[in-house]
């Protein structure tokens, strides 16, 4: 889910937005900056799916995976650096995980293309 299929999903974006045609040191380049930005973003939509308890829930279990209270920003850098722990526990608490997920990756691609398309 997140993991290896982030690298192929911010692959397609550089191809749907037009940008692999500058030369594939650029699309390389490109690729190493946009990758920890779209995990980031992924990380936040599915992190948003929880409620209040899933919230909570998720914490302890960062926490416990961590060995320390973590702060919001490492909750999220979690799903990147543990994405099957993550994923198994998004799968427990949000109904639907696979389909939502999967919706936030498509609404960050059109957003992605789109806004690379104004730029040209």
């Amino acid at each position: 889910m997140f993991g290896q299929s982030i690298d192929a999903f911010v692959r397609r974006l550089v191809k749907d937005a037009g940008l692999d045609t500058l030369g594939p040191e650029f699309v390389e380049d490109y690729i190493k900056q946009f990758t920890p930005q779209a995990e980031r973003r992924i990380g936040m939509a599915a992190l948003k799916m929880l409620d209040e308890d899933g919230k909570r829930k998720y914490m302890n279990f960062v926490e416990q995976s961590k060995g320390s209270k973590p702060t919001p920003e490492e909750a999220i850098a979690f799903v990147r650096k543990q994405p099957d722990e993550a994923v198994v526990f998004f799968r427990k608490y949000v109904p639907d995980f696979d389909k939502k997920i999967e919706a936030a990756f498509d609404d960050f691609a059109k957003e992605f293309v789109a806004s690379m398309k104004k730029k040209e």
